[in-house]
């Protein structure tokens, strides 16, 4: 468990109990003399939620640790093909949540092509999961902008679930091994440093790993 998760879960326990709470007051509102009382408890439900996502809880609960067997995923991209996760197994994997229709995930697009080349490394896979998104609109998207991951098709958005993806873009650095390495909310830029380090740091330690006479292959 990631570190605050464990406060993250009693804020959102709290907030779904007051928000439980403002839904049974309105379904009791006929028989409720004021409501004000009502209004504030709803008030006070919606600056808790607030707060909650100031602080980062949301973040905290909406990642999968590091260490987690990546879920598995088997998707059919542009070409029809499908593409299953654990046949990248011995890559490392950049997986990106998001839509082609959606600014921040073309953002972050652009921005993968300039991260690939500055690393510059053949074992590295950059996917693109387009949340329930029209094949033609993608493949147009495609014609017309290019793409450094392979765009695959998540109907109803269900591998996204799996990540427990909230919001677009959202990525996941698998390793080698199948694992999570690192996940992140919202753009990554070529400009932050950090989220280079920690592919290279990836793609360092599975070669280190095979010349210690690993299995990857």
């Amino acid at each position: 468990m990631t570190r605050g998760t464990g406060f993250a879960q009693n804020y959102f326990a709290l907030e779904r109990a007051l928000v439980g709470a403002a839904a049974r007051g309105i379904l009791r509102r006929m028989r409720v003399r004021s409501a004000l009382p009502l209004l504030a408890l709803v008030i006070f439900a919606a600056a808790l939620h607030v707060a909650a996502k100031g602080t980062g809880l949301y973040d905290d609960l909406a990642l999968l640790p590091p260490d987690t067997p990546a879920p598995g995923f088997n998707l059919r991209g542009l070409d029809n093909e499908p593409v299953r996760l654990s046949l990248l197994k011995g890559r490392v994997v950049w997986i990106i949540f998001g839509r082609t229709d959606h600014g921040a995930s073309k953002l972050q697009l652009r921005e993968a092509r300039e991260i690939a080349a500055e690393i510059g490394d053949d074992d590295l896979s950059i996917l693109f999961l387009a949340q329930s998104e029209d094949f033609s609109a993608v493949r147009s998207f495609v014609v017309e902008n290019g793409s450094p991951a392979a765009m695959l098709f998540d109907a109803g958005g269900r591998v996204a679930r799996r990540y427990a993806v909230r919001d677009w873009p959202t990525s996941y650095l698998v390793g080698r091994d199948g694992a999570v390495v690192d996940g992140r909310r919202g753009v990554l830029r070529a400009s932050d440093g950090r989220f280079i380090n920690r592919v290279q740091s990836a793609l360092r330690s599975g070669r280190k790993n095979r010349g210690a006479g690993g299995n990857a292959p």
